[in-house]
């Protein structure tokens, strides 16, 4: 399950447990470690995943801030992730054209958070309107 959820290959953590570590492949013995692998996956996913992946799209690239001149830019602990508090996902900060939308979406992953989401659809909904801005911007590549 711990290579399911650190390389977010669920498929790879069952063959690998199954390799090394089933001393035989039933139903009895396969249906666990599926299981087991498919819950830390997701469990990874919701922790690690779709923000950091986000942030890492929207600002091309990971912003850490301890590379960035935090008193010009205004940069607080409160503007950087949750789990890796390093990584700035105020991106609005560094990047004034961030659209507002998109720039709470990415706050809902950050350490001053008090609102996370709990579904991909919640996500999904809050995301729609930024990607009608983006779509409707003259200037878009």
């Amino acid at each position: 399950a711990g290579i399911a959820a650190t390389f977010n290959t669920p498929i790879g953590g069952v063959l690998f447990a199954t390799e090394l570590m089933l001393p035989e492949i039933s139903v009895n013995t396969f249906l666990p470690v599926a299981v087991a692998t498919g819950t830390a996956t997701f469990i990874g996913r919701l922790f690690f995943g779709l923000g950091n992946i986000l942030s890492f799209i929207s600002g091309k690239g990971v912003h850490a801030i301890q590379e960035l001149d935090q008193a010009a830019l205004g940069l607080t602990e409160d503007d950087c992730a949750l789990f890796f508090r390093h990584r700035v996902v105020n991106l609005k900060k560094l990047f004034p054209y961030v659209p507002e939308g998109l720039n709470r979406v990415l706050m809902h992953y950050s350490a001053a958070s008090e609102v996370f989401y709990e579904t991909v659809p919640e996500l999904l909904a809050d995301l729609e309107p930024c990607l009608d801005h983006l779509n409707d911007h003259p200037n878009r590549a």
